[in-house]
């Protein structure tokens, strides 16, 4: 019976057991160490007898590398920068919020118009609420003075408050006073009336004048961005883009808002001089009398 023989390992020198025969069958393959288990192959090895069995030896265990202590935090003297670290953490946290800051800017620019645009559509709708409330006082007083239309706003002030003559976007605000006497002396002042009156020397049912084309109040240009509102004589109220509103105002010939009425204490009329030949008597209405007629304001 032929001796043992083995092949130790290239590695570590651990005891393979193999015979040239067994050498002939593991040529060309990769053979795994039991003792260090790395590879090899048995075709440069040559089996040696086994005079005397070796001891099993476990290979020795990697040594694991201790990991460096961290650096003690060093502190910063006063008056001086902080470290490189603290500067980037200084940069990013800035980039973010500014960031936040352009993310917000955008947002208000996409949201201010259409907030605004429904702003100023309310305050058209309250500024025609207001002149409706104007249409029905105007109508009161016709109704109390034999249907003549008042010659100044002023005289409505019985009638409904003096904020229903300013304009929500304007501003403008009611006139003061405690009484309807008080309001209509601070009525003309700057800042408290909105709107431009024509509605003088008009009369209800007037035969010559349709009540719901003929305008006895409006405002100016400068109230609305894209049109004014105009009371009728019926009561009713329209919008008007810009340029209808420019044709009517230039139609009305009139530029600025009516003024205070005459003090009472005016001076005596100059005698009246012999109406021409074919002239009306006085107190009666002569021709193109009772039109309406835009008032210089």
């Amino acid at each position: 019976m032929p001796e043992p023989t083995y092949v130790p390992c290239p590695h570590c020198g651990h005891p393979y057991p193999m015979t040239p025969m067994q050498k002939e069958l593991y040529r060309g393959r990769t053979l795994s160490c039991n003792n260090c288990a790395k590879t090899f192959t048995a075709d440069n090895l040559t089996p040696v007898p086994m005079t005397q069995p070796r001891a099993w030896v476990a290979a020795p265990a990697p040594v694991a590398q201790a990991a460096p202590a961290p650096a003690a935090a060093e502190t910063v003297p006063s008056g001086s920068s902080p470290p490189p670290a603290a500067k980037k953490g200084w940069m990013i946290a800035l980039l973010a919020v500014g960031g936040v800051v352009a993310v917000i800017g955008l947002l208000l620019l996409v949201l201010i118009p259409p907030i605004s645009r429904a702003r100023e559509q309310a305050n058209r709708v309250k500024c025609a609420a207001s002149m409706r409330q104007v249409g029905q006082a105007m109508m009161i007083y016709a109704s109390a003075n034999g249907g003549q239309f008042p010659d100044t706003p002023d005289k409505m002030l019985a009638y409904i408050p003096s904020s229903a003559f300013v304009c929500p976007s304007c501003n403008h605000t009611p006139a003061p006073g405690s009484t309807p006497q008080l309001q209509a002396q601070n009525l003309y002042k700057p800042g408290h009336l909105s709107y431009v009156y024509v509605g003088a020397g008009i009369r209800m049912n007037q035969a010559n004048i349709n009540p719901s084309t003929t305008v006895v109040m409006y405002e100016p240009l400068t109230n609305h961005r894209d049109g004014i509102n105009v009371l009728h004589a019926d009561g009713t109220v329209m919008f008007l883009a810009r340029p209808a509103a420019q044709t009517l105002i230039n139609t009305l010939n009139i530029a600025k808002p009516t003024t205070a009425p005459a003090p009472a204490s005016a001076p005596a009329p100059a005698p009246a001089l012999q109406a021409p030949a074919g002239a009306p008597p006085a107190g009666e209405s002569g021709p193109g009398n009772g039109q309406p007629t835009g008032q210089t304001q």
